[in-house]
C-alpha cells in the first residue's frame, strides 16, 4: 500500500529580508529507503500527494524545509504529530550527500546559537542554522542528493531538492 501525504505547497519563507521559495522538502523516514522512491501529483485544490512505494515508510506528521546558500544550510522542522521530538546539540547530526557519492558533516556552530529547548512540541518549529564545510562552499544546488537530519538520536528527517522530486500531472 502506498503511503499517501497530503500538504500545501504554497509557503514562502523569509530570508535576508527577502521571500523566498523553500529549496528542500523532507519528512520523517521510518525507512530511509522510500525517500529515494518519493512522487508527487497536484490535486485541483493545489495540493501535493506524495507516494513511496514502500509502505510506512513515510511519516507525514513531521516534515522540515530547507534553504541553502554560499555557506551555510537552513532547515526548519515542524512537529505536527501529538508526540514531542527530542532534540539535543549533542545527539543531533545533520550531514549532505552529494549525487557523486560523497558525503559531508554539516557544523551545527556554536551551542549558544542552537535551539534552546530539548524537544519541538506538537505544533511547534524549530530552525537550525548549520555550516556547510569550507570545501564545499558555493556548491551547486544541483549536485546535492539529499541532506540527512538525525535529531535526537530517534527521528531521521530526509530533505531533498524539491526539483529532484518526480511529479505526475
Amino acid at each position: 500500500m502506498r503511503s499517501k501525504i497530503y500538504l500545501l505547497v504554497m509557503l514562502a519563507f523569509l530570508s535576508g529580508g527577502c521571500a523566498t521559495q523553500a529549496e528542500l522538502y523532507g519528512l520523517k523516514m521510518n525507512s530511509v529507503v522510500g525517500a529515494t522512491d518519493l512522487t508527487a501529483t497536484r490535486d485541483a485544490k493545489g495540493y501535493v500527494q506524495w507516494k513511496t512505494k514502500y509502505a510506512n515508510s513515510v511519516d507525514s506528521t513531521i516534515e522540515a524545509w530547507g534553504d541553502i546558500s554560499s555557506v551555510s544550510v537552513r532547515i526548519r522542522i515542524t512537529n505536527n504529530s501529538s508526540n514531542p521530538i527530542k532534540t539535543n546539540y549533542f545527539l543531533d547530526n545533520f550531514s549532505l550527500s552529494l549525487k557523486n557519492g560523497k558525503n559531508y558533516i554539516l557544523d551545527k556552530r556554536n551551542i549558544l546559537n542552537y535551539p534552546k529547548n530539548d524537544y519541538i512540541n506538537p505544533g511547534e518549529t524549530v530552525e537550525y542554522n548549520l555550516g556547510l564545510p569550507q570545501v564545499i562552499w558555493e556548491i551547486k544546488k544541483e549536485q546535492i542528493d539529499w541532506i540527512t537530519c538525525n535529531i535526537g538520536g530517534s527521528s531521521t528527517i530526509l530533505l531533498v531538492p524539491i526539483s529532484s522530486i518526480k511529479t505526475k500531472s
